[in-house]
């Protein structure tokens, strides 16, 4: 505004003064002359060349040729500096001289003050504030501000759906948390039970042994008819009782010594169901149906009859008013297994190397009472019954679970309340080869055969020498491992080693390879209640080798030291 009222418009030069990167161009779009700054900042931007060479319109859009760009002189232009990366213009174009000549105006586009030492920029580059410049400063402020809430809100949205995501991924750890958890308690128990069966199971059976075999030798002195025979007998019974709740522990607890062989899991339970049909009651549709030629599993038979008794009683006990009991023996695939192993050494399998391609399934189902899913949740657990007092230990199933996992195998149950219950025992199968029965004559008598007897526990020591001496082996015992080598080392015509396995100082399988290196070809029996020795829990023993379940009748040790030495001969 002049001093006389008029007003006059500032000259491209005085522009360029103010605007330090200002630049003009032609209507060709070729740039006819620069601001003081370019030729410090950029000195590849020369006169005459084009403006697209050197710049990139980003806003307003769709700028490509000279009337476009007048046409939105009212608009904010933002311009890309090409070489220079982050550096932007932002400002205005004027009209001169018609339209013939085109002048942008304005400085650079700054939003972090950082941005100044990057490009070297001074104040001095910047628009003056003057009412124009300070409504460039308004207008880019809230731009910047807008910029950074559009920013702020999709970081926001991007936070939430990863929390979102992680949220479920706690959830389905959790649920995995406490299903481990649920199992690791499972575990403990069964750990606990464990134990507490090995930490009584020694001691207790040697109670019993002494108990069941002094009654069967005190019974032999009896008369028929005699009254005291009867108690005697009784007394025999109730040892026979506590004798199989402690192999009901040790079995639950995966710490029973097992005689696995090749059997026939078809004739096994046909054999099973002869004794069981007496037991199920006349209001109970009892049916077996078994799949010929199924094949074999690697097992204790003994084993597979407490499992089969146990579930088949248990049927019976959830049908108080009758209903049908069904037993099937099937055949069935197993997943991501191997090919079957052919057992050539049956009597010790490779246990570990044996994959089975499919099970042998047992399935009991009956149309009792079932279960509910707090009790289904706790059958397995030791101890856990349902049944009244005096009618139910809570071993059962829990021996079951143990056996099954002794024996490579799973478990799974289906039940509901009113619905019955069906339990499906799985077995690995395996291809064992046909072999012939070797008959081995058993003496009954001895032909005064040496035994080396070593049991630390003396009420059993001295019941086993009894029954040995009167069966007319030449007995020479011990309490001690080390006393046992020392016998042999001064007289080492022993034919028979009948050895405890857990003894202070030496166990009876260390004793007994000692033993074997001074007299070569003894026979060893050994005679436990309860034994961590893998080798002895497996199976695994030399053919010269039998072992024998605390307590045992003393016909059965007879019987079993006739067999085997016998077997030498």
């Amino acid at each position: 505004m002049n001093g006389d009222g008029t007003s006059r418009s500032l000259s491209g030069a005085e522009l360029s003064t103010l605007f330090p990167f200002s630049f003009e161009i032609s209507r060709s779009l070729k740039i006819t002359a620069l601001g003081p700054r370019w030729k410090s900042f950029a000195p590849a931007i020369a006169v005459g060349d084009d403006l697209f060479k050197h710049f990139a319109i980003e806003r307003p859009l769709s700028c490509v040729d000279a009337v476009t760009i007048c046409a939105l002189r009212e608009e904010i232009f933002l311009l890309h500096v090409q070489g220079k990366p982050g550096f932007t213009l932002r400002g205005q174009v004027l009209s001169l001289d018609g339209g013939d000549r085109i002048l942008f105006v304005g400085g650079p586009w700054i939003i972090h003050v950082d941005d100044l030492v990057v490009h070297a920029l001074g104040f001095d580059d910047f628009p003056p504030h003057d009412p124009r410049g300070d409504l460039l400063v308004l207008l880019q402020a809230r731009e910047t501000t807008l910029g950074d809430l559009k920013l702020l809100a999709s970081r926001l949205r991007e936070t939430a759906k990863r929390l979102d995501d992680r949220n479920k991924q706690l959830e389905e750890q959790i649920v995995v948390r406490d299903n481990l958890e649920a199992q690791l308690r499972q575990s403990q128990k069964v750990e606990a039970v464990g134990r507490l069966a090995g930490g009584v199971a020694h001691d207790f059976n040697n109670i019993l042994m002494a108990i069941g075999g002094y009654a069967s030798l005190a019974s032999t002195r009896l008369a028929e008819g005699d009254q005291v025979r009867h108690w005697v007998d009784q007394i025999r019974a109730a040892a026979d009782r506590a004798t199989g709740l402690t192999q009901q522990l040790l079995a639950f607890s995966r710490q029973k010594v097992i005689q696995p062989a090749a059997i026939d899991p078809a004739l096994e339970v046909q054999t099973i169901e002869r004794i069981l049909r007496p037991l199920i009651g006349e209001n109970i549709h009892f049916i077996v149906t078994v799949n010929a030629q199924l094949g074999m599993v690697w097992m204790d038979p003994s084993s597979l009859h407490q499992i089969m008794m146990n579930l088949v009683i248990n049927a019976r006990d959830a049908m108080p008013m009758g209903g049908d009991l069904r037993v099937i023996v099937s055949e069935a695939p197993r997943e991501n297994a191997l090919e079957a192993i052919s057992i050539t050494e049956p009597t010790q399998p490779d246990r570990e190397a044996a994959t089975a391609t499919n099970w042998i399934t047992i399935e009991v189902i009956d149309s009792g009472t079932g279960m509910d899913e707090r009790t289904k949740a706790n059958i397995f657990d030791p101890f856990f019954t349902t049944k009244d007092i005096g009618k139910g230990s809570g071993l059962g199933l829990s021996t079951v679970y143990g056996l099954v996992q002794q024996g490579g195998g799973e478990i799974e149950v289906e039940s509901a309340l009113g619905k019955g219950s069906r339990f499906l025992v799985k077995l690995p199968k395996f291809v064992a080869p046909s072999a012939k029965k070797v008959v081995v004559p058993v003496a009954a008598q001895s032909d005064g055969e040496r035994v080396l007897l070593v049991e630390d526990e003396e009420m059993v020591r001295k019941l086993v020498e009894q029954v040995l001496t009167r069966a007319g082996y030449v007995v020479v015992s011990t309490a001690s491992p080390r006393e046992a080598i020392n016998i042999v080392a001064s007289s080492p015509r022993f034919d028979l080693l009948l050895s405890d396995v857990v003894m202070s100082g030496m166990t009876g399988p260390d004793m007994a390879r000692q033993i074997e290196k001074l007299s070569p070809g003894i026979c060893t029996i050994f005679m436990s209640g309860y034994t961590e020795d893998p080798s002895v829990r497996t199976g695994r023993i030399l053919p010269t080798q039998r072992y024998l379940t605390k307590p045992f009748q003393p016909d059965t040790l007879i019987a079993v030291a006739g067999s085997l030495l016998a077997s030498r001969k």
